[in-house]
């Protein structure tokens, strides 16, 4: 057993100020009843692995709503972890929040042509887990959002594994 494991994860992160930070839980996205047949979700798992820039793209994408969901000064980006429960994550990396609006990011990086995204940026709290530690948090899925106050989930999110080697095939 990890020495980390059944920490809170804000705590190994040392994060204290639960004001500045959301949560953003990156889940896997099942192709649309209109997609051909074959086409495989979209994994941010397999995102994060790949590049930063991929990872990048699963936390600045703004939703169809266009709701300001971003209002804080820091992201805690994380992967769903078990392709089929959603229950643990992996942490990606700690973004700053760079405005407060949205940018068009539209045909830039593989985006889609009409693409509004946060400007956002990796910053090194965490820098040294990412990759690298499991969390556990029981998303219900009836919540109707996937980004979260830190200060609603800190105390469900714990540590539950800690991986031997980072995940993703880049570094910082």
């Amino acid at each position: 057993m990890s020495s980390l494991e059944g920490e809170r994860l804000v705590d190994v992160l040392g994060i204290t100020n639960f004001e500045d930070f959301k949560i953003h839980l990156a889940q896997i996205q099942k192709p649309g009843p209109d997609a051909e047949p074959g086409t495989k979700p979209d994994n941010p798992l397999e995102d994060f692995q790949v590049s930063r820039q991929h990872w990048q793209r699963w936390n600045d994408n703004v939703p169809p709503r266009a709701e300001h969901e971003y209002n804080r000064k820091y992201i805690i980006g994380m992967a769903q972890w078990d392709p089929d429960r959603k229950n643990k994550w992996l942490f990606g990396c700690v973004f700053e929040v760079m405005g407060d609006g949205w940018i068009e990011k539209g045909g830039e990086y593989d985006y889609p042509k009409d693409r509004l995204c946060y400007e956002i940026r990796a910053v090194e709290l965490g820098r040294g887990y990412s990759g690298l530690l499991v969390a556990e948090f029981q998303y219900l899925h009836t919540h109707p959002t996937f980004r979260f106050d830190l200060e609603e989930i800190a105390d469900d999110l714990r540590v539950v594994k800690e991986l031997p080697e980072q995940y993703q095939n880049w570094s910082w």
